[in-house]
């Protein structure tokens, strides 16, 4: 019945033996039912085919992996915990194992806790970006899966940095005047080895913030601050560290500027109080002391501006008085109206004495009705009172006259800026500005006339003008201004002064050099100094009770250069500053530290009265340590990699250690974008660039107008400094030019100051020239020297600057046929 159906057609012999072998072994295991023998032909114990039956899979439980880094950036070695959490698809927490990787490259493996959560630490990560994964391996009973990946950033380990420390400390000791530049230093030193720290410092007072300085070459950082309150100062130098030096902060250090007590300071300018308002000019001041009752009353007598921007009425010759030399009132004009041989003119540089038993008002007409030239001239007013009303002579003291040298072009001298002094018995009257000079005569006794054919020449041509003498220790000082008075925000007006035994003269400065020579002779006294005050000049002195000299003189603020609403109108307010002889008889202003722009000790300016001045010296700018890779000697015959040329290629040549560079007829000033220039980078820190130029310009005669060499601290085209050696008609000088891109509000673009001229020997023309820029209350600032013989340096005039991109540049410029020589640049850090 087991066989039923089958036959040789349907299995061979073999399978059928199989079949029935296969069915005893199971008939001997297996206890079958009727019904199972019933069921057909069983082949094998599993079921049809295979003899057994397999069971389906299990389930497995689904399940989600996340994976978190911390930190997820950091530097080499540091510590990343990476945290996997697994949890079931249903809820409840995974148990197992995960593992971690880097992109594929194995981490770690751990055993989930009980929560389902896996962590490793790992600190072996390279520096870069690496991509973290997790995965959890699968069960008997849940499924594996992984997290996304999680991306760790590492960075190199920054090197061992090496310590530091900073000093802080002032060239000039603890105790300050008010008003005097403060200079800071602070030095850099490592704690091992000959590196020298890089970056920068920052100079703190009490915990805010002065200003921040490089530090240069030698690992010193200065920074020089002129309006530092009185009072104590706690002053901190912070270094910031570098790629191989530890950040520090200097130990306190202790600053004292003492007080000046309100009843017996001042500020400049001087108030000038007109009604209700207050005048905001006082140009060309000059000033008397008239005692009554034992009281003094102080008059200011002022060239004729509008006293206030809109002042609607016309002045002539502003009078003020003061008890306190301080605090002036306005007592009306010094005339009613002009001289019947002026009647078109104005009235300005008053010079007051008192001659003959009254007061004489000598002022300049700047033009007037008297043939053949219509000229300047000098008139004269006489009053009973020093405040007037003052009644014009009726003629000129001195008449127009032509030019006696040819100068400017021919025409009519500029007889202007009188002063008058008395030596042996005689008065002397001297006169003059830039068109012809300054000269000098004898004023008749009376006062009204002067002798022309007394007259005799006191400074060159196209250099001086405001001339005002005064005696001391046996000399007669002529203190004369120079180059522009009203150039609003580019006013360079300075102050020289040159001496000699009488007031005919010559007049001599330190250098024995004549101010009537091609060369110019005369030493700066005045001059701006890096702060508000620029152009100071059109100056007398006066002595006040306590037997301190002082200045009186006007100067141009840049908070408020024009009047209001003018875009030319020089506002010149008065101000006034000590005086200081030197050991050597030569003044200066302020111990040569200038204009003063915080409170000082008032002047003594009633009799008994006292003056807290104390003098302070200021110390000239010199060189500390030399900037290799920016100094040349030029001793090669090719030009040094650091030099590049600018706008177009000079046409150097070397000879004998000296670079020669062809002036060329492009104006420095108005046609900057094209002349030839070499030009170097500049430090990024404070310092001085020095030269020797020389020009083989004829050492007299004229004909070679404003043929220059040139010293440049270079921004771009239209901002800039420059310092050169350059001819004006029958003079040789050196001047010290700021040009700046045009603001809307003013018409200047460039202004000049002078400095102390060259020396004339051998045919050519040379002076050794420098420029030290210098961080002043966080503003940059130039300052211009000169010297003849390289060791004596005289300073010039400070012009403040932004220059992005600074460079040092050389030039000849203005007219062709002329060489300009530089013997060396150097470059090098301040002391």
């Amino acid at each position: 019945m087991l066989l039923h159906g089958l036959n040789s057609n349907s299995f061979s012999k073999g399978l059928l033996m199989l079949s029935v072998l296969s069915l005893t072994k199971c008939l001997r295991t297996t206890v079958m039912t009727s019904a199972l023998l019933l069921s057909g032909l069983v082949l094998g114990c599993g079921g049809a085919g295979s003899g057994t039956t397999t069971p389906p899979p299990p389930t497995l439980a689904a399940t989600a992996t996340t994976l978190t880094a911390s930190p997820t950036s950091g530097v080499a070695g540091t510590a990343v915990v990476l945290t996997a959490t697994t949890t079931l698809s249903g809820g409840g927490a995974a148990s197992g194992s995960v593992s971690f990787s880097d992109s594929g490259t194995s981490l770690g493996n751990e055993t989930l806790n009980a929560s389902g959560v896996g962590t490793l630490s790992v600190s072996t990560l390279a520096a870069g970006s690496h991509a973290i994964t997790a995965t959890f391996a699968a069960t008997t009973t849940e499924a594996g899966s992984s997290s996304s990946a999680v991306t760790v950033t590492i960075t190199a380990a920054p090197p061992t940095l090496t310590s530091t420390t900073a000093t802080l400390g002032t060239a000039t000791g603890a105790v300050i005047e008010l008003g005097v530049p403060i200079e800071l230093v602070s030095n850099v030193t490592a704690s091992s080895g000959s590196a020298v720290p890089t970056g920068t410092v920052t100079f703190a007072d009490g915990g805010k913030t002065l200003a921040t300085a490089a530090l240069d070459a030698s690992g010193r950082a200065i920074t020089t601050f002129g309006s530092l309150a009185s009072g104590a100062h706690a002053l901190t130098a912070a270094y910031s560290g570098d790629k191989n030096f530890a950040s520090t902060m200097s130990t306190s250090f202790g600053l004292t500027i003492p007080a000046v007590a309100g009843a017996t300071s001042y500020t400049n300018p001087l108030t000038l109080k007109t009604g209700t308002t207050t005048a905001i000019s006082c140009a060309d001041p000059a000033t008397i002391k008239v005692q009554t009752g034992g009281s003094n009353t102080w008059y200011l007598y002022c060239t004729s501006d509008a006293l206030y921007a809109g002042d609607p009425a016309t002045h002539y010759i502003n009078v003020f008085e003061s008890k306190d030399l301080i605090n002036f009132t306005y007592d009306g004009d010094a005339f009613a109206g002009l001289p019947s041989w002026a009647p078109n003119g104005q009235l300005w540089a008053p010079a007051i004495k008192f001659m003959n038993g009254q007061y004489m008002l000598y002022y300049t007409s700047p033009s007037t009705n008297i043939a053949p030239t219509n000229g300047a001239a000098i008139g004269v007013g006489v009053s009973s009172s020093p405040k007037g009303p003052f009644v014009d002579h009726g003629s000129p003291v001195v008449n127009p006259e032509a030019t006696t040298d040819g100068c400017c072009g021919g025409g009519a001298r500029s007889t202007i800026d009188p002063d008058v002094v008395t030596y042996s018995g005689q008065n002397y009257i001297s006169f003059g500005s830039f068109s012809d000079g300054i000269f000098s005569r004898k004023l008749s006794a009376d006062g009204f006339t002067s002798d022309a054919s007394s007259e005799v020449r006191l400074a060159a041509s196209n250099r001086y003008e405001g001339g005002a003498m005064w005696l001391h220790g046996g000399y007669y000082y002529l203190f004369t201004s120079s180059a522009n008075c009203c150039n609003g925000p580019l006013t360079g007006y300075s102050v020289f002064v040159a001496r000699a035994l009488t007031p005919a003269g010559p007049f001599l400065d330190q250098n024995g050099v004549d101010m009537a020579a091609v060369n110019t002779g005369g030493n700066e006294v005045l001059s701006q100094n890096g702060n508000n005050w620029i152009g100071p000049g059109g100056n007398v002195l006066f002595t006040d009770e306590a037997g301190q000299d002082y200045m009186l003189y006007h100067a141009v603020s840049q908070e408020a250069p024009t009047y209001a609403g003018s875009t030319n109108y020089t506002a010149r307010p008065a101000l006034i500053d000590a005086v200081e002889w030197g050991a050597s008889g030569w003044p200066t202003v302020r111990g040569g530290f200038g204009p003063s722009a915080l409170a000082q000790p008032a002047p003594a300016a009633q009799p008994g009265a006292t003056n807290a001045y104390k003098t302070q010296m200021q110390v000239n700018d010199a060189p500390a340590a030399a900037v290799a890779s920016l100094s040349d000697e030029f001793n090669g015959s090719t030009l040094s990699s650091q030099w590049s040329t600018l706008h177009a290629a000079p046409a150097y040549t070397f000879s004998n250690g000296t670079i020669n560079l062809p002036t060329v007829s492009l104006d420095s000033c108005c046609e900057m974008a094209q002349l030839p220039m070499l030009v170097e980078s500049a430090p990024a820190t404070d310092y001085m660039v020095e030269t020797k130029l020389t020009m083989n310009l004829p050492v007299s005669g004229s004909g070679y107008d404003f043929t220059q060499g040139d010293l440049f601290i270079y921004g771009d085209d239209s901002d800039f400094v420059r310092l050169d050696l350059y001819s004006n008609f029958n003079t040789r000088q050196v001047e010290f030019v700021k040009q700046m891109t045009k603001e809307t509000a003013y018409d200047a673009v460039n202004g000049a100051s002078n400095v102390a001229g060259p020396t004339l020997a051998n045919g050519v023309v040379s002076v050794y020239l420098r420029i030290v820029k210098r961080t002043i209350d966080d503003l940059a600032t130039y300052t211009a020297y000169s010297s003849q013989d390289g060791t004596t340096w005289y300073r010039g005039a400070t012009w403040q600057g932004t220059y992005t991109n600074e460079k040092i540049g050389i030039a000849g410029a203005n007219t062709a046929g002329y060489v300009a020589s530089y013997d060396y640049i150097h470059v090098s850090t301040l002391q």
